[in-house]
């Protein structure tokens, strides 16, 4: 797999988790935001780095609907790449059954790169 394709993907993560701890009102960072800013941004490249429970938090609370062409199934191929490279901690299906991230694939129907079609 790729490196820029493992950095789109950890981008994505990343943009989950600061969505998560920066729009709750709390101080725990875990449930909420936090005193300080954390910034994210391409640079970032250790994926081990974000802690466990900050995972668990976002795989529990995001609902994400991706739809794509056939070229935008490159998120899916890393997502799909990134639980077998770093195990079930990172695991996702359409739904979040087991603990996992709920990805709906293919949300909206039809081509979005091509509405009228």
């Amino acid at each position: 797999m790729g490196n820029k394709l493992i950095k789109t993907i950890y981008g994505i993560l990343i943009l989950g988790i600061v969505l998560i701890t920066g729009c709750a009102k709390s101080d725990d960072p875990l449930t909420g935001g936090s005193a300080e800013a954390v910034i994210v941004n391409h640079t970032n490249t250790k994926v081990s780095s974000i802690p466990e429970d900050w995972i668990t938090k976002s795989k529990q609370n995001l609902h994400i609907a991706y739809s794509h062409t056939s070229h935008g199934s490159q998120i899916i191929d890393g997502m799909t790449g990134l639980e077998s490279f770093m195990g079930s901690l990172y695991n996702w299906n359409d739904g979040g059954n087991d603990n996992a991230l709920d990805i709906n694939d293919y949300a909206m129907p039809g081509d979005l790169g091509n509405p009228d079609s």
